[in-house]
């Protein structure tokens, strides 16, 4: 192994130490063609894809559309704490054909508590831990979060992986 080798393995291993120890994301993927809802009425989808040292979290945003029967969409979830509502979702997979498989219920770490999004409304800082998913990737194509109101985001689980279904947008 050569000196120059050595010396730019030791600052790469050194830079992904300094980038995981400041809890800075490892990657980040921006999901832009996701089929965001299987009800019709409101629009729940998945958006954002971050690992973050051991974990795979996501970005959901929820929009309330004008004239829905329901005027107040309410979301049930936890406040960790930190400025965050996580919403309450419930992991399911499957593949092209076939039901839903519930892979595992909401979390309840944190303060119960519920977000109201009105007519006209769009939150788009909803985060979910997509941890679950990962031993699930090479066995089913799709996943689901479906929230306690019923609206769903789908997803392939290969953007899951840093590699994912297209390596342009990793950082």
């Amino acid at each position: 192994m050569s000196l120059n080798y050595s010396k730019t393995l030791l600052i790469t291993a050194a830079c992904l130490i300094s980038l995981t120890t400041k809890g800075a994301p490892l990657w980040t993927r921006a999901l832009f063609a996701t089929r965001s809802h299987d009800t019709g009425k409101s629009v729940f989808a998945l958006y954002v894809v971050r690992q973050e040292g051991l974990h795979l979290t996501g970005e959901c945003s929820y929009a309330q559309p004008d004239g829905r029967n329901d005027p107040v969409a309410v979301i049930t979830g936890t406040d960790t704490g930190d400025a965050d509502f996580w919403p309450d979702v419930t992991t399911q997979v499957r593949n092209d054909a076939g039901q839903w498989e519930t892979i595992a219920q909401p979390f309840n770490r944190g303060h119960r508590t519920k977000l109201e999004v009105k007519p006209g409304e769009v939150n788009q800082k909803l985060p979910v831990t997509l941890d679950v998913f990962l031993p699930l990737v090479n066995k089913y194509k799709f996943g689901r979060l479906l929230l306690s109101t019923g609206e769903t985001a789908v997803f392939e689980l290969e953007v899951l992986l840093e590699r994912g279904l297209d390596t342009e947008d990793r950082h």
